[in-house]
């Protein structure tokens, strides 16, 4: 019976240390029975500087998963593929996009997810992958400095155009421009008067040809109804008398050239 009693003893105790075995193990993956995780392999070209093992993955700004493994890529060592488990992976859509982001002034970086919309078919593993992939992007911060090169370039090309702009022969041009509209602004302002006089002169003079037309308008307008007509007239029957003439002409023309190339010995019957 004793043995038998220490073999229960020794049976309940191995039992209990498997059962906390089991809950530490639960535990130190954090894994909840009650949900089902989903694992992702991201691939960074860039640098991951402060991200770290069990770090968040964030949708949004809402922690949804994991980092579980960060190595370099051993078919492309230039990159490195970090695997995350994803606690609801209705949320990662083929056209998400993964990014590494700051913790504010911690140095330490987390992954967002973003980018996924509802219409887009769910991520699968293609043929080949073990794990989906997560497409990745340049963190806004590493866009930033990446951009910065090309930004001094600009900068040092734009003070390059702007010191040619403006040499010395061309700030000379400039301040001789600015002379002459100061001394043109100087000579207006000095004959404003006589400019005044001559504008009223002017209006004065087209009050004096508008007041003209208002007193000849049945002048004018008896011109434009008969006067015209008969300048018409009078320039056709000019015309007429012009062609006449001229035929006359012709005629007398043509009379003395027979007359005097007639032969001499025909002469002229009298009757």
């Amino acid at each position: 019976m004793e043995t038998r009693a220490h073999y229960i003893r020794v049976g309940s105790f191995v039992i209990a240390m498997l059962g906390a075995l089991i809950v530490f193990v639960l535990w130190m993956s954090k894994l909840d029975l009650g949900n089902k995780f989903k694992i992702y392999d991201i691939y960074f070209e860039g640098s991951v500087t402060g991200l770290r093992i069990n770090e968040d993955v964030r949708y949004h700004g809402i922690p949804i998963g994991n980092v579980k493994q960060i190595k370099v890529d051993k078919k492309n060592i230039n990159r490195v593929r970090v695997q995350v488990s994803i606690k609801d992976p209705t949320l990662i859509r083929e056209n998400t996009m993964a990014s590494i982001e700051a913790q504010g002034l911690t140095g330490f970086t987390y992954i967002q997810i973003q980018g996924g919309t509802e219409t887009s078919p769910l991520l699968k593993a293609k043929k080949g992958e073990h794990h989906p992939v997560i497409p990745s992007q340049p963190s806004k911060i590493e866009m930033l400095f990446n951009n910065i090169p090309m930004i001094l370039a600009n900068v040092s090309q734009l003070s390059e155009n702007l010191n040619a702009l403006l040499n010395q022969d061309n700030r000379a041009h400039v301040q001789g421009i600015l002379e002459n509209m100061h001394k043109v602004s100087g000579r207006l302002a000095e004959g404003r008067s006589s400019l005044d006089t001559t504008f009223q002169e002017f209006q004065n003079t087209l009050r004096d040809i508008r007041s003209l037309i208002t007193q000849n308008q049945g002048a004018i307008e008896g011109f434009t109804t008969a006067g015209l007509s008969d300048f018409v007239r009078l320039t056709s029957e000019t015309r007429e008398m012009v062609n006449s003439i001229k035929q006359i002409a012709d005629g007398l023309n043509y009379s003395t050239g027979a007359f005097l190339h007639r032969s001499p010995q025909k002469g002229y019957k009298i009757e």
